[in-house]
């Protein structure tokens, strides 16, 4: 299986994968106390992500926007 076959994948594997978090346990922290957005709503880790959801990202008191292009 390619990337290009993946229609979804967990929200934690993605960012971790995606290298926005060091380890899949931070990614799972991060989105389990609700600091990731998509549309405006908390995401949990299993969340599936496709390609073109947009993210919304706070980290101390910046705010990431990032656009899912591909799956990993």
């Amino acid at each position: 299986m390619n990337s290009q076959d993946l229609t979804e994948v967990r929200a934690d594997i993605w960012l971790w994968a995606a290298r926005f978090f060091q380890t899949r346990s931070l990614a799972k922290q991060m989105l389990s106390s609700g600091k990731i957005e998509i549309g405006g709503q908390p995401i949990q880790p299993s969340r599936l992500l496709r390609t073109g959801d947009v993210l919304h990202i706070t980290r101390a008191n910046e705010l990431y926007v990032i656009n899912v292009l591909a799956l990993s």
